[in-house]
């Protein structure tokens, strides 16, 4: 499922609290996940944030996590819209996943490249996530229960 979240930024946060937020967003959203690898990709996106926050980036490109059946975009309020905004609260349906990917955005001018983000974390993928992220499991779920047939499954049971 697809899920959306806005981090207030300037003037309520600086860069590092912004991506400080994301990271808690993060470790709240996968509590199942290696949270030092967590601690290390929040490490890591902030020389990056420092481009992305300012020049009010991800209030237009998000930030997104994939995860399992979960793809969240996380987008910045800045301005008026940053200041009456709350904090936003983790997205549910991830706290099981250990395996996640954190899709950056890589704007026109920026001063690193999609290979330097990459290569920054292994968690970290360069450009907009699919559209189709967090639907394929579900989508296969349900395909998988098209293909039982409760009659049959009585039947088997003995009913």
């Amino acid at each position: 499922m697809r899920r959306r979240r806005d981090i207030p930024a300037d003037p309520v946060k600086s860069t590092s609290e912004t991506v400080a937020a994301l990271g808690e967003l993060l470790r709240d959203t996968l509590p199942s996940a290696d949270s030092a690898q967590i601690v290390t990709a929040t490490e890591a996106l902030e020389s990056f944030a420092f481009y992305l926050v300012p020049g009010e980036h991800l209030s237009r490109e998000p930030a997104t996590l994939v995860a399992g059946t979960l793809a969240c975009d996380f987008y910045t309020l800045h301005g008026e819209d940053a200041l009456g905004a709350e904090e936003p609260a983790a997205p549910p349906g991830a706290t099981k996943e250990t395996e996640w990917e954190l899709f950056l955005p890589v704007p026109a001018g920026a001063p690193f490249e999609a290979a330097d983000l990459e290569a920054a974390h292994p968690h970290f993928r360069a450009g907009p996530a699919p559209e189709s992220a967090g639907a394929a499991a579900v989508r296969e779920a349900i395909s998988l229960a098209d293909l039982v047939d409760p009659q049959a499954l009585r039947l088997a049971g003995g009913e």
